[in-house]
């Protein structure tokens, strides 16, 4: 072992955060100390390790005078490595982690480095270890020559639109000097993750000094799931939190004008690396969400798009991937405000719920056009032990207002809801119905006034859970021809799917399948419809698409599939077919950027709505496209048909014309003139010579 100075002094302060490491940290700690420099300390802080790690660790202790141990209770990797900050005497700093280990030569050779360039910051490469594979790459990100200059010594200036490009954000492949991090104050953020980000921009931006050694000397452990690290794709990312920071470093020390461009750039990298291992939309969703919402990237990227993208051409496919995903990120944030449970409470209650035989439940979002028109007939209907319930969704035109101009009726409750979809606000007024029957109302229908009496009849004969009318082989009867006994739904659990559209098909369906005791009356004594010109036609949106192919996935699992009989299952199946050809077909109506939702689908999500829709809707498009080439083809070559019969004809003719002047000449030939004249000829000819 060779020690690296002379004097009494530290040359290199290692600091080592630990949590849970005892599979390799044994592995690790030897690898330190087996180091061909000697003048060293180690610093290793149990970040409140519930394994033997602090055991590990304190018999090495025993063991070296060297290193020192310190327990705290678990905080962050970014406390422990600042717990270890406090108290280090190096004149250099190294960040390692438990889980890798180094090359014997690692700390002789950055130190020489640092030393012999008086150095800031000091880079070296390194390897990935694949715990799984046992298979070491070598990768390079983490030393990018690509992006290093020629010189041996270099800074922020030497390296504008790169120098964060260099390296990875990681803390382990670099050294530090002590006097470098306190003087511009660098500690680590305690975030819950990335906190290495932020610190090691930072130290990159601010260092007068960079240098680096081409050697790989740290083996970095892939897969491994019990590091600090680990398992990151199953939490939330801080990365917009770390580059926040670092943005804050740069205004400070006024170089945003010199390193804004280049930070973004990094935030768009970051924040797409950690939407593709993220495993869940609400992951990405925040990703997105937290990018758009800071004002310093938001003006440079998002509202100065076509100049952000002319100045970096280079990452032209990144950028737009960001603001691809951007584009279809505002459907899964209307999907996660309906999945959030909302407040409501009455405006009106009945006090008709003791006599009522049937609850007719009716939710309503901004119909401030039809409202009045249903309520009427539900209050016209024959059957009059009725109770109505009435469920507001966030309306924001006059649908509250002209509810409450017709609230006299004592049979009417009136429920306020902040949005939360109509499938929530069925379920509300499923949970405040007071009858043993449920009608839901729909706000484009208007009921016969002998509609609920007529169903009521056929519930209550035969011990019924579903009448309902209109119904033929091929379809499931809509949700509102049917009325439906309370206590078979609850027995049943069934309810509407919230935080979707269409939830009303998947209602039905599970009801159906679910009893055999149905009843169906006559088609044309239950419902009139209202002129649909009356209704606002909006455009589809991906909502529309998702709520469908929810619906689909969620028919084809439903528990009872496997009670059914064959021609039960055949019609569900059917019934479940045509959701999947809703998604479709109205998948092909949305504008590209709607399509762009696709992104933000839960991995499972999306791998089937990709072959199940995306795949289906373009093949068919490439179909068309041939079967349009093919009858363009057709129809040239019926054209060349056409035109070949055309000069045959013309051949023909000409053929007969030829053969006839043919036919003329061989009698001029054979006439007696021809002869006399050839003789005539000939005579002349003979009589000039």
């Amino acid at each position: 072992m060779c020690a690296l100075s002379m004097n009494n002094k530290v040359d290199i302060s290692i600091i080592v955060p630990v949590y849970n490491s005892s599979r390799f940290l044994r592995q690790t700690l030897d690898s330190i100390f087996n180091q061909t420099a000697s003048n060293f300390e180690l610093i290793c802080v149990d970040d409140g390790s519930t394994d033997d790690s602090l055991e590990i660790l304190n018999s090495y202790a025993d063991k070296y005078s060297n290193i020192t141990v310190l327990s705290q209770n678990n905080q962050t990797t970014g406390a422990a490595r600042n717990a270890g900050l406090n108290i280090a005497k190096g004149e250099y700093l190294l960040f390692l982690d438990a889980d890798d280990f180094f090359e014997a030569t690692m700390l002789e050779e950055v130190f020489k480095q640092a030393i012999k360039t008086r150095a800031d910051v000091t880079i070296f490469d390194g390897k990935i270890f694949d715990q799984e594979s046992k298979i070491f790459t070598k990768p390079s990100h983490f030393l990018n020559f690509g992006f290093l200059p020629k010189k041996e010594v270099f800074n922020r200036f030497d390296m504008v639109g790169s120098i964060f490009k260099i390296t990875n954000p990681a803390p382990w492949n670099k050294l530090f000097k002590s006097s470098f991090l306190r003087e511009n104050g660098l500690r680590f953020s305690v975030l819950p993750n990335c906190e290495d980000m932020s610190f090691t921009y930072s130290s990159l931006a601010l260092a007068d000094r960079i240098t680096f050694s081409k050697s790989r000397l740290v083996n970095y452990r892939a897969n491994n799931i019990e590091s600090l690290s680990g398992g990151f794709e199953k939490k939330d990312s801080y990365v917009i939190s770390a580059v926040d920071e670092v943005y804050n470093v740069l205004v400070e020390n006024d170089l945003t004008q010199l390193l804004l461009n280049d930070l973004i750039l990094i935030a768009v990298h970051q924040v797409l690396h950690f939407s593709k291992i993220a495993t869940s939309a609400t992951q990405r969703v925040k990703l997105f969400s937290e990018l758009t919402a800071k004002d310093w990237i938001k003006s440079e990227l998002i509202d100065n798009r076509e100049n952000f993208v002319m100045q970096n051409m280079n990452f032209e496919k990144e950028i737009n991937s960001v603001f691809d995903q951007i584009a279809g990120l505002e459907w899964r944030v209307q999907r996660e405000r309906l999945l959030q449970s909302k407040n409501f409470g009455y405006v009106a209650q009945s006090s008709a719920t003791g006599s009522a035989l049937v609850s007719v439940v009716f939710p309503l979002h901004n119909d401030e056009e039809t409202v009045v028109d249903v309520v009427e007939s539900l209050m016209n209907q024959s059957l009059k032990e009725i109770e109505i319930i009435c469920v507001d969704d966030g309306s924001t035109d006059e649908t509250l207002d002209r509810l409450k101009s017709i609230v006299a009726d004592e049979r009417i409750s009136i429920i306020a809801s902040e949005t939360s979809g109509l499938s929530r606000a069925r379920n509300i007024g499923m949970s405040k119905a007071q009858s043993d029957y449920i009608y839901f109302a729909q706000s484009d229908t208007v009921l016969d006034e002998r509609a609920l009496e007529i169903l009521y009849s056929a519930v209550t004969i035969k011990d019924i859970d579903i009448a309902g009318c209109d119904v033929c082989d091929q379809n499931f009867p809509s949700l509102y021809k049917q009325l439906f006994r309370k206590n078979f739904l609850e027995l049943e659990e069934i309810t509407f799917e919230e935080g979707i559209e269409h939830s009303e098909h998947l209602f039905v369906y599970e009801a159906i399948l679910s009893t055999a005791k149905i009843a169906y009356v006559g088609a044309d004594i239950f419902v009139e419809c209202r002129n649909s010109s009356v209704l606002d036609v909006q455009k589809p949106l991906f909502l529309d698409v998702y709520g469908y192919f929810i619906c689909y996935l969620k028919m084809c699992s439903f528990r009872r599939i496997g009670e059914l009989s064959t021609a039960s299952f055949e019609h569900a199946q059917s019934y479940a077919c045509e959701m999947l050809q809703c998604a479709r077909d109205v998948y092909t109506l949305l504008a590209d950027n709607q399509k762009l939702a696709i992104y933000h689908l839960d991995n499972h999500e999306k791998i089937l709505f990709s072959e199940l829709i995306v795949c289906h809707v373009e093949n068919r498009k490439h179909l068309v496209s041939l079967e349009d080439r093919l009858q363009l083809a057709l129809a040239k070559s019926q054209k060349a048909d056409e035109k070949y019969k055309e000069v045959q004809m013309k051949f023909k003719k000409t053929k007969k014309k030829l053969m006839r002047t043919s036919s003329e000449l061989k009698e001029i030939k054979e006439s007696r003139i021809f002869r006399f004249s050839r003789k005539v000829s000939r005579f002349s000819k003979r009589t000039k010579i």
